[in-house]
């Protein structure tokens, strides 16, 4: 059986500690603080994989460089079409499949040629910009792609370890051709548990199209279930990962200004901590078609009928604001225990904003069922989080993290048809409707239909004035909606 391990030579890791510590520039300090700017528009370093000997360097799911050691020194390989351009003089007979090597200074080809000089970063950046150029969508009409979507995901949750992880065969079983996403850490009640993601885009109708029966993506996820059920990979995955979470600390060390460790990463780097196997890799679905429900509702209902819900995750809107995409959260609300749940049984579905077929008592229903939990003297709403700037100069702009109750509010709005398609931005320049958003005081009269035409607005509104929403509820007009909710009830059964 082919080991999986996570492992690197320590006369390697001398040597690149050696050059992370040197006087001047060389490359290996380039390819420590090159940075690109992904599809939030927030700077972020390459992704740096271990595997079994040598590292992986990632921009976007494409591998900048590939550094191992042979013969007691660094070998550095890249791919062909990330180095010349094809109209390039340099470029005559490429072979655009191949890799070449990279000696610190210049590249050659498996004939030794030399294909281009090493002129410091901004040559690196130049390999970044024609990787990611592989990482674009491949049609006009898609706003991301799915390699772009896992970098922006895996760059804002630090407790991921591992990208583009591929599975040596089991004894008697074929490869497994696939790369595992994402890999990543959580904690479960002290014990760490370890996490598989696949990710598609929406448009990827080969894998997650199903008429009847199975979806090609379901038997994806069954052939990495199987190999990490095997006894011996799991024994081999959880020592891997730990040497893979030292590892990650070596590299944090070589940077000019580090950033602090994930503490999950810390803990599972030490030997005897908790680390568990989770062998049921989750399916992550990106693209804004997976957040409206006449597109992505039939197929999701194919795609649970073998998948439980937690295992299901979509990710329909990577917008320019978003300050943190977390890969556990639609885990958790799945996995909330069912008398947790309210009447309306979110389930960590991604929301969506038309099609819906609740009636207005099950709408009126579910906001009076949130009045006692926002009148409680214990409830707080969300809260703002100062804008940041770590050692290295990245900044992450304010953001504002809703409370529970906030997102609950949110998503059931949705699901109930209380947030519908009118010309809201026009309605709330009339005076009455300012004075419903101002002050809860205006609502003891108003109809179900002003109910959802102001849900709507301040809904919406959110997404271009952010604390808006926030500010509802701490003006309590969230609450007074709720409670003419609860009047508009009493009143037809009387």
């Amino acid at each position: 059986m082919e080991e999986f391990d996570r492992r690197l030579d320590a006369e390697m890791l001398r040597d690149l500690h050696n050059l992370a510590n040197s006087g001047g520039n060389n490359w290996w300090k380039d390819l420590l603080a090159q940075t690109f700017t992904d599809i939030l528009g927030k700077p972020q370093p390459l992704f740096v994989a271990f595997r079994n000997g040598y590292l992986n360097a990632y921009a976007e799911g494409q591998s900048i460089l590939r550094i191992g050691w042979a013969a007691g020194t660094l070998r550095m390989s890249i791919h062909s079409k990330f180095v010349l351009d094809k109209d390039d003089p340099n470029a005559a007979g490429l072979n655009p499949n191949a890799y070449y090597t990279f000696d610190e200074s210049v590249v050659r080809d498996n004939e030794g040629r030399q294909r281009a000089q090493y002129e410091g970063a901004a040559t690196l950046a130049r390999w970044v910009e024609r990787a990611r150029c592989f990482a674009r969508p491949k049609t006009p009409h898609r706003q991301i792609g799915e390699k772009q979507g896992v970098a922006a995901i895996a760059a804002r949750n630090r407790h991921v370890i591992d990208v583009e992880m591929a599975l040596p065969p089991n004894p008697g079983c074929p490869n497994v051709a696939d790369r595992i996403d994402l890999v990543a850490l959580e904690d479960h009640g002290g014990a760490i548990h370890i996490v598989f993601y696949e990710a598609k885009h929406y448009e990827n109708r080969h894998s997650l199209r199903a008429v009847d029966g199975a979806a090609p993506v379901h038997a994806q996820l069954r052939k990495y279930e199987s190999w990490l059920c095997h006894p011996k990979r799991r024994e081999q995955v959880i020592a891997a990962t730990r040497r893979a979470c030292r590892l990650h600390e070596e590299i944090r060390r070589m940077r000019v200004s580090p950033s602090a460790a994930h503490p999950l990463v810390s803990r599972a780097a030490v030997e005897g901590s908790g680390l568990k196997v989770n062998p049921r890799p989750r399916l992550i679905v990106i693209g804004p078609d997976a957040g409206q429900p006449g597109h992505w509702q039939p197929h999701k209902s194919k795609l649970l009928e073998r998948l439980s819900a937690e295992r299901l995750l979509s990710v329909p809107s990577f917008a320019p604001n978003l300050s943190k995409l977390d890969l556990r959260q639609a885990c958790l609300e799945a996995r909330l225990p069912t008398s947790a749940r309210p009447d309306w049984r979110f389930e960590g579905e991604a929301m969506h904003e038309e099609g819906h077929s609740a009636t207005p008592r099950d709408a009126l229903l579910g906001l009076a069922g949130l009045a006692p939990a926002l009148s409680d003297p214990t409830f707080r709403h969300g809260c703002w989080h100062p804008a940041t700037e770590d050692e290295s100069g990245v900044i992450t702009l304010d953001y504002y993290s809703p409370s529970k109750a906030e997102e609950t509010f949110v998503h059931m709005a949705y699901r109930l048809g209380l947030v519908r398609s009118f010309d809201w931005p026009s309605w709330m320049q009339l005076p009455a409707a300012r004075r419903l958003v101002d002050s809860p005081d205006h609502l003891a009269a108003v109809s179900f239909g002003e109910l959802w035409r102001l849900i709507t607005s301040i809904i919406r509104g959110d997404r271009f004035n952010e604390g808006m929403l926030a500010s509802a509820f701490e003006r309590r007009v969230v609450l007074g909606i709720c409670r003419r909710a609860e009047a508009l009830l009493a009143e037809a059964t009387e």
